[in-house]
């Protein structure tokens, strides 16, 4: 057996004290002692060297317990920061996140993608508002973090394809050093894969639980976490709305039964089309500020709020195929949780008891117990949340044991 260093036991203890601060405000030498179980001596010394490193700050002075009065610490949470983006078809969302997982910087750029030269200009864009509006901290970015739909390459940081992106084989790494002028760090996710991640980050009622994670928005996302860690295969898609299908669902059996790919029938851009066929079938008046070209998801779902018969008979057909999905990940996956994302979710507790009693009638019965289907509670900021945790602990909160 090969025995560590003394190097290496020092820098295993100190990355143990730093992690000792995921998820905390404030600690004291004796807080850090009792969690990471090294010894008062052992955590003075190595709080002094994260201190002069600049990782650690001397918040204040405690209240003392009968002796000395402690000092108290906390993570100098603007030591570095992460850049992360959220690239969809109708542009990014940008956010700079700091090592408390705070966003101190957030920027919606409205800039359509549709092949490798507009994807190029949005990334541009974004490098340069960040350079302008935070030059203060321009030498402090650490990471960047990117997010889009489409089939990835994670550890080569390729995005292999994205039909809704409209592009195929681009080396997201260099594209992003190349915007940024440097050798900066990039990690590249599936877009479903960061809110999933943002939400099990943000709600501690996540934790140890396996989760699923559908979003229905430009396409349908999938996304499973598991035994603490994000399911990741090499070149995998994940992306359910590739799924060939050829669904009857009843008095719609015309329209379902037509087949081709789930994308084609839910999703934002399908249930446009349908929302504008129902009203040529029913003769059925479209209000004149409604245009095919930039009315959205979220059009529909308003206008079903406000009863309109055409936009809920569309809402009912959507909910329907995801109750289909949600019941075929939940044979394949049987998750403890289903989360639903995207749109959809305006409609609530709607939305939730129809996937539940859809997944009840259609899925195993004993997979469905104990099921929990609910919808994102955080929206999609939680992706940028979600990216700049995962890599932190990648990258800076490292768990190492001897």
């Amino acid at each position: 057996m090969v025995k560590a260093s003394k190097s290496t036991i020092k820098y295993i203890n100190k990355q143990n004290v730093l992690n000792a601060f995921i998820g905390k405000d404030e600690l004291t030498k004796a807080e850090i002692s009792e969690q990471t179980k090294l010894s008062f001596a052992t955590i003075s010394n190595l709080i002094s060297h994260l201190v002069d490193e600049g990782w650690i700050l001397e918040n204040r002075i405690g209240e003392s317990n009968g002796g000395r009065k402690p000092i108290v610490y906390s993570l100098n949470g603007d030591l570095y920061y992460i850049i992360t983006f959220r690239i969809t078809p109708k542009g990014m969302m940008v956010g700079i996140v700091n090592l408390k997982s705070e966003i101190v910087y957030s920027k919606t750029i409205i800039m359509p993608v549709y092949d490798e030269k507009s994807l190029t200009k949005l990334i541009s864009a974004a490098f340069e508002d960040i350079y302008a509006s935070r030059k203060d901290i321009s030498d402090r970015f650490c990471a960047v973090a990117v997010s889009c739909p489409g089939i990835i390459d994670n550890t080569e940081g390729r995005l292999l394809y994205s039909s809704i992106l409209h592009l195929s084989d681009i080396n997201m790494t260099e594209l992003i050093r190349r915007a940024s002028g440097s050798n900066i760090n990039v990690h590249l996710f599936h877009d479903t894969d960061a809110l999933l991640l943002g939400e099990y980050y943000l709600n501690s009622d996540l934790n140890g639980k396996s989760l699923a994670y559908i979003l229905c928005e430009n396409g349908v996302g999938f996304a499973f976490f598991d035994d603490g860690r994000l399911f990741r295969q090499k070149g995998m898609g994940m992306e359910l709305g590739h799924i060939t299908m050829n669904l009857s669902l009843g008095s719609d059996s015309n329209y379902y039964s037509k087949g081709g790919y789930l994308g084609k029938t839910l999703s934002e851009s399908p249930a446009i089309r349908r929302f504008f066929e129902l009203c040529d079938e029913t003769n059925s008046p479209i209000d004149s500020s409604l245009d095919p070209t930039s009315m959205d998801y979220a059009d529909i779902v308003n206008l079903c709020f406000h009863n309109n018969p055409v936009a809920r008979q569309v809402i009912k057909e959507q909910i329907s195929l995801l109750g289909w999905v949600v019941s075929n990940v939940v044979d394949l996956f049987n998750p403890d949780v289903v989360i639903i994302g995207g749109v959809l979710t305006m409609l609530g507790k709607e939305l939730e008891d129809s996937l539940t009693a859809s997944v009840k009638e259609r899925a195993i019965g004993v997979f469905t117990e104990d099921l929990k289907i609910c919808n994102a509670k955080y929206g999609f900021n939680s992706s940028l949340i979600g990216m700049a945790k995962h890599v932190m602990t990648q990258q800076i909160f490292k768990s190492i044991k001897l």
